[in-house]
């Protein structure tokens, strides 16, 4: 996706269905469904407006994985906790 490219992958776990915008940046399929997945796969490669148009979106919506977003992200949550009150409680 960082390289401007559309991705036709299927929904089998919740991660890619967090990055993945079924139909904006790439497509989704039920997991399984060989004949939908080969649809999606024949329509992206015959359309040249779609790809680009995925592709655009793609590196649009990557960006809120970089590695230097995602480090301030995990550093902010790891200073922002307050220890528990009575920490010898196990």
């Amino acid at each position: 996706m960082s390289a401007r490219f559309w991705v036709n992958a299927y929904d089998c776990f919740k991660g890619l269905s967090n990055m993945i915008a079924d139909g904006i940046n790439g497509f989704l399929v039920p997991l399984f469904n060989q004949e939908m997945f080969a649809e999606k796969l024949s329509l992206l490669m015959n359309d040249q407006q779609l790809q680009k148009q995925m592709g655009e979106s793609a590196i649009l919506s990557i960006r809120k994985y970089s590695p230097e977003l995602v480090g301030k992200q995990y550093m902010d949550f790891l200073f922002s906790k307050k220890p528990a009150e009575d920490d010898s409680k196990c």
